[in-house]
């Protein structure tokens, strides 16, 4: 792709007098210059706020309503020095005589090295009846306002490939940042109540903290908030938006639940800020604190607005994509993305049965959207690990919603197990409660699990450590007391040969991991942390060199310390990470040998690890859930191969319509009924009949629609 790319680096020619900014660390610009972070013309106290616009788009003709900004960015923006990346729209219905205000998410981006698509629904950010839109991109040094040096600049950002698409659109647009929907949680009361059962209360709560630095508070919001705008030409909402929720509900709880549903429905509230002026387009929504969620529950939630064009009504969705809604953890193979992350509260420890035993193992995701979680999900369910999950919305931005913002020693005694990965995630990681920047205090939680002894701690991330080794005494004390190594460097790259994807394999006769993996390090960058072990510690992996052989370096691929009885397990790559090499003899993938090797060494029976499902000889058809709303997952297996037909009738024995006629293969297979008929309108509230035919049988399953 040889098309220009563009970005913000000094060379002294472009904006002259300021002799240019030369890359120290970073070299890698045009003449070796980078971006200015030392101020320029104006004087040192005036700091980089600078962006390129784009020429007037017009609006084409035609029911275009929906629009959604992508561009590439090449991200190498080292939060030491202070700069981050922007973009704004702004529309015009004067055909760009005047402009509305410039729109964006009130982010700063950072992160990187790397290239990234970002894709990014605008539709809310667009004035109605527009007919001209125009784009920027900025670099923005923010640094200065909590004292960062901006001594080590990088010519970074450099954006590419920009399209602004626009599509019809059905109804209201409805987007939220992810820091504003619900977050996993733990019971209020701090503690777990086995005496009580009826006060552990789980609060359906906002991941953002919402309190001021100055109050030295972690403080979440009592309800999730979304933007909703009408974009169709003369709209107006139609009513007030609303929540439908689904929950997976654990038994035990229900004597104590005020509703023992498990579908309903909730209405939006407008929103007001601090000083009680409504915010426009802004909506709150809330479920209830008390008697409603508790230790167990899994909840999925989605959120319905509505328009009204002359009578014509407009419907939409978020998230859009509404299949799976229902099918829960533990439920199903395959969880669609929106309901095993943002869409979805899970109410933290699962209590499993009368005597008020708990799961053992706990998985914490806090690289939340970013990728790895299907890898996790896939390798614990081919191991068949009952396991707990607490996803933290978006990690990077440090929130205040890490393990540490949520739950108390006490509510995670009972856990044996925590297995944590991060990603490339390269700061708040294991945040230590610093209210000016992450307030959730994850080293000092996970420190006081650790100490009462005989726990697992399994640590996976690219840049775990190095970010633990700036965030102050506590990380760093973390660092020393359970994982006992010496950190050397963030970028290891250089040290292993230039290598981006070197092999690991085991250190021969170390007491955990037998299993050789990839460390799929990407292009051009593998920035794995460069660790060596300390006294207490051993060394469990190595990196090979590039001819595969053993003994090249000293580094560590894997670390194993055991203190006060805990074991913890640290690599220094990503579990999403471990590919499996091209020469591996196993049936599984070498991730999930890995993850077997260490689960079992934390003593936790697996089953075997499966590699492929064998069909069923028995024809066989389930739905679920049911009741339902608004879809239902219909499951059958198939004997063998052959047509398949699949058909909705409603109580009058009246086709409503075909899901399927065709030729399916021999196994497992599934599809989706949302509620419509052939005409796709909504059907009413009601019994339905599932009706599937092959050569040799039929079946029949009733189902209900409730609304």
């Amino acid at each position: 792709n040889m098309t220009p790319q563009f970005a913000f680096i000094d060379d002294g020619i472009v904006v002259p007098g300021t002799s240019g900014t030369p890359g120290l660390t970073w070299v890698y610009g045009p003449g070796g210059y980078a971006t200015n972070l030392l101020g320029g013309l104006a004087g040192p106290f005036y700091h980089l706020d600078n962006e390129i616009w784009s020429p007037v788009i017009e609006w084409p003709e035609g029911d275009y309503t929906g629009c959604e900004l992508s561009f590439d960015v090449y991200r190498h923006q080292v939060l030491t020095n202070g700069l981050f990346y922007t973009w704004d729209v702004t529309s015009s219905i004067d055909g760009g005589v005047t402009w509305d205000i410039w729109q964006d998410r009130s982010f700063c981006y950072y992160g990187g090295p790397d290239y990234l698509r970002s894709n990014n629904v605008v539709t809310d950010l667009m004035l109605p009846d527009r007919n001209a839109v125009r784009i920027s991109f900025g670099a923005y040094e923010i640094g200065w306002i909590w004292n960062m040096d901006g001594l080590n600049p990088t010519p970074a950002p450099y954006f590419d490939n920009v399209a602004f698409k626009i599509y019809g659109f059905d109804g209201p647009a409805i987007t939220a940042r992810e820091i504003d929907l619900a977050q996993d949680n733990f019971p209020t009361n701090g503690e777990l109540d086995l005496a009580n059962p009826g006060n552990n209360d789980v609060r359906f709560d906002m991941a953002r903290n919402i309190a001021n630095h100055d109050q030295m508070l972690n403080l979440p919001g009592d309800s999730i908030v979304v933007n909703i705008v009408t974009t169709r030409t003369g709209s107006i909402l139609n009513e007030r938006p609303k929540l439908f929720w689904s929950m997976k509900q654990n038994p035990f709880f229900n004597p104590y639940r005020t509703n023992p549903a498990s579908l309903g429905w909730a209405y939006g509230d407008s929103t007001y800020n601090s000083g009680g002026t409504l915010v426009p387009d802004r909506w709150s929504v809330d479920l209830p604190d008390e008697d409603f969620l508790y230790p167990g529950d899994i909840l999925h939630y989605y959120i319905e607005a509505q328009d009204n064009v002359a009578g014509n009504i407009g419907t939409t969705y978020l998230p859009g994509n509404l299949d799976g809604f229902g099918v829960f953890h533990g439920d199903d193979n395959y969880i669609p993305l929106q309901w095993s992350s943002s869409f979805t509260v899970h109410a933290l420890p699962t209590i499993t049965d009368d005597q008020m035993s708990q799961t053992e193992i706990l998985f914490w995701n806090d690289f939340g959207n970013q990728g790895g979680q299907s890898e996790w999900y896939s390798a614990l369910g081919r191991l068949g690990v009952d396991y707990d999950i607490y996803y933290t919305n978006g990690p990077s931005s440090g929130v205040g919603n890490g393990l540490g913002g949520r739950a108390t020693p006490l509510q995670l005694s009972g856990y044996e197990t925590i297995l944590y990965s991060s990603g490339d995630l390269s700061l708040f990681t294991l945040s230590n409660g610093d209210y000016q920047e992450d307030p959730s205090n994850d080293v000092y939680l996970l420190d006081s699990w650790l100490q009462t002894g005989n726990k697992n701690l399994l640590l996976a991330g690219d840049n775990i450590v190095s970010d633990l080794m700036s965030s102050g005494s506590n990380s760093e004390s973390f660092v020393s007391t359970w994982l006992s190594l010496n950190f050397l460097g963030n970028n290891i790259r250089l040290l292993i040969d230039n290598q981006t994807s070197p092999q690991v394999i085991p250190i021969p006769g170390n007491p955990i991991s037998h299993s050789s993996f990839v460390a799929y390090g990407g292009c051009p960058f593998a920035t794995f942390d460069i660790v060596e072990p300390m006294a207490s510690a051993q060394r469990i992996a190595e990196f090979t060199a590039p001819d595969s052989s053993a003994g090249a370096y000293s580094y560590a691929a894997g670390i194993y310390n055991q203190n006060m009885n805990s074991n913890i397990v640290y690599f220094p790559v990503d579990f999403s990470r471990w590919y499996t090499p091209a020469d591996y003899g196993s049936g599984t993938s070498a991730r999930t040998d890995v993850l077997s090797d260490i689960l079992l060494f934390f003593g936790h029976p697996l089953e075997s690890p499966v590699t492929d499902i064998p069909a069923n000889t028995v024809f066989t058809l389930n739905c679920f859930p049911n009741p339902f709303n608004p879809i239902t997952k219909v499951c059958y297996n198939m004997p063998i191969a052959g047509n398949l037909k699949v058909v909705i009738y409603n109580i009058k024995g009246e086709q409503v319509c075909k899901l399927l006629d065709h030729k399916v293969e021999e196994g497992l297979g599934s599809l989706y009924w949302n509620g419509r008929n052939e005409e796709g309108s909504e059907v009413a509230s009601g019994v339905y009949f599932v009706e599937l035919k092959n050569a040799q049988s039929r079946l029949v399953d009733k189902i209900m629609l409730i609304k």
